[in-house]
């Protein structure tokens, strides 16, 4: 029986593309899928029009069980059915894993895009290290920079102004330097002046409502008497 794939544009694979450790000798230079198959399987002839199609669209490779030395590769890549379609990375390292994912054009790309991306792309990015969000202090008299809560020590954010790098959360803007951290439910402390403003506005408030100033009342003098001293005359000797 003729290959299933004869006449499209899938790259045939036999014993002679393979080093002795099985691997690719000529790299594919792409990332692509490899079907395992075999001429007498009938599952193989139903995937024939999906796989050609797909090698119209990307590069794709094929190797049959049948021809001569390939028994070899199956058994190194330990393939127990047919087909075995499997990822193949740009550099010709098979995959251990078969794909089992729809049988169409769309999905193969889509598999080997998520397979691309999660294999390499995404890996060589978690090697980078994250770099430190540095936020800048923006109480005044702050010179230095903030990368956390502003905290009372040595050349950092004392609590009045900032005179050196704070090592703390993010530094506010507040009169005479960072703002300090309140309790939790305490309430804000209100300065004498504006207590004395209240104050007067309500004594204001009550005086009107009682109709004006009051009047001063007279204060009656009373006149009291004095008490008439008592002398007493000291008598002489006789």
């Amino acid at each position: 029986m003729a290959d299933h794939f004869k006449g499209a544009k899938v790259i045939t694979l036999s014993k002679k593309d393979f080093d002795s450790s099985m691997k690719l000798k000529k790299k594919p230079g792409k990332n692509t899928l490899i079907v395992f198959h075999a001429n007498w399987c009938g599952f193989c002839l139903q995937l024939a029009p999906v796989y050609k199609q797909l090698s119209s669209k990307t590069k794709v490779y094929s190797i049959e069980a049948d021809l001569p030395g390939s028994s070899e590769i199956f058994q190194h890549y330990q393939i127990q059915g047919f087909p075995s379609i499997r990822y193949m990375d740009k550099n010709g390292k098979i995959d251990t894993e078969n794909y089992y994912g729809e049988r169409d054009v769309a999905s193969m790309i889509k598999y080997i895009k998520e397979k691309s991306t999660s294999g390499g792309a995404k890996r060589k990015a978690a090697k980078k290290p994250a770099k430190k969000q540095v936020k800048k202090c923006v109480g005044k008299g702050c010179k230095g920079k903030c990368s956390g809560k502003c905290k009372k020590q040595k050349g950092g954010c004392s609590g009045g102004k900032c005179s050196g790098a704070c090592k703390g959360g993010a530094c506010k803007a507040h009169k005479g330097g960072a703002k300090k951290k309140r309790g939790r439910g305490r309430p804000k402390d209100t300065t004498m002046k504006k207590i004395k403003k209240k104050v007067q506005k309500s004594l204001k408030k009550v005086k009107k409502m009682l109709g004006g100033k009051k009047k001063k009342v007279a204060k009656k003098t009373i006149n009291k008497r004095k008490p008439a001293r008592k002398t007493i005359k000291k008598r002489g000797k006789k």
